[in-house]
């Protein structure tokens, strides 16, 4: 039997990229652009399922519609980047901690 694979980040490419499920390799830059991708998609209020048809030059393209100023892609994900941040240092001022960075025994 083939090993089991993720696909993920199909928008960079074009293509789906296989992503073994067995190993950590590439998926720490996969989880990064994800979360920050993901967190500037939400401040967009735009629904998380079109990342499924735009690419982030898309999203970037928005914002700047939206804002006036002109964003690059880097700078799109920079901003995911920034929220990102910024909800850990609230959640850690509020209490929680790496230990609080597991899902619950039910899932």
């Amino acid at each position: 039997m083939p090993p089991a694979r993720l696909y993920g980040c199909a928008r960079d490419t074009g293509k789906p990229k296989k992503v073994d499920r067995f190993t950590f390799s590439g998926k720490p830059e996969l989880v990064w652009k994800l979360q920050n991708e993901t967190a500037s998609v939400d401040s967009l209020v735009l629904c998380l399922f079109s990342t499924f048809a735009m690419a982030d030059v898309e999203f970037a393209s928005i914002l700047r519609t939206a804002t006036g100023v002109d964003y690059s892609t880097e700078e799109f994900l920079k901003c995911g980047e920034r929220i990102w941040n910024l909800e850990r240092m609230f959640n850690i001022r509020a209490g929680f901690s790496r230990k609080d960075d597991t899902l619950l025994i039910v899932l």
